[in-house]
């Protein structure tokens, strides 16, 4: 299966395409507020770079958030509109469900943490944190930046997410032993990854209804809006 895949709602927006397995095309950039606008001229390289038309994509994938507003919706309407035009289908995958299956199937990172939290940032000076160490939870916690340690009895612990290592740097006057913080450039997911799972995903039928967003203002709808019980 030819496959697309990309997340623009991190800090490093990377986008790439694979083929039965084998990735032929990965491009990466530095992410700014208005990263999502440029998607459209990075999807235009990589299939120039593989020497395809849009024709030949057979599947779509993406991060969904939560994350940069403006782009995680620009990602979405890129993938939505696309798939339902050609009739492909999109899998996706919320932050923390991606950070969850990178840490199993990658080896990125050290082993021996007995609690593992993913930060993202959302709005401003909130973070969202997730604890996935244990079950998966579908519901974010928010926490204000400056706020929030891991719990003592928790170390050592091992902090990943887009916005991680700007949580670090705000609390480096604290204690932080046994506390370590992946930098976003090791802890963001390469396209060339996701271009794989995707293929994987729809084969095995998990994919997204497209008549049914999963956009609530850079969440997915199984979490619920800041402030909300």
């Amino acid at each position: 299966m030819k496959t697309l895949a990309y997340d623009c709602t991190g800090p490093i927006l990377t986008i790439a395409l694979a083929d039965k397995g084998d990735i032929c095309a990965r491009l990466e950039q530095p992410a700014s507020r208005t990263s999502g606008n440029q998607l459209e001229v990075m999807i235009g390289r990589v299939l120039a770079d593989c020497g395809w038309t849009r024709r030949d994509v057979e599947g779509i994938g993406l991060i969904l958030g939560p994350g940069s507003l403006t782009a995680t919706r620009i990602g979405w309407a890129t993938a939505a509109g696309w798939a339902q035009a050609s009739g492909i289908p999109v899998a996706g995958w919320s932050v923390p469900a991606a950070q969850r299956r990178w840490l199993a199937e990658s080896g990125a990172f050290d082993a021996g943490h007995k609690s593992i939290f993913c930060l993202v940032r959302y709005r401003g000076e909130t973070f969202c944190m997730y604890d996935l160490s244990g079950e998966p939870s579908n519901h974010p916690h928010p926490i204000q930046i400056g706020t929030w340690l891991p719990p003592v009895d928790s170390r050592p612990s091992l902090i990943v997410g887009p916005g991680a290592a700007q949580f670090r740097d705000t609390h480096a006057a604290q204690s932080l032993n046994g506390i370590r913080t992946v930098p976003d450039s090791e802890s963001y997911i390469p396209g060339g990854m996701l271009a794989l799972w995707t293929a994987q995903d729809i084969t095995e039928g998990r994919t997204l209804p497209l008549a049914d967003p999963p956009i609530d203002y850079g969440l997915p709808p199984d979490f619920r809006k800041l402030g909300e019980k």
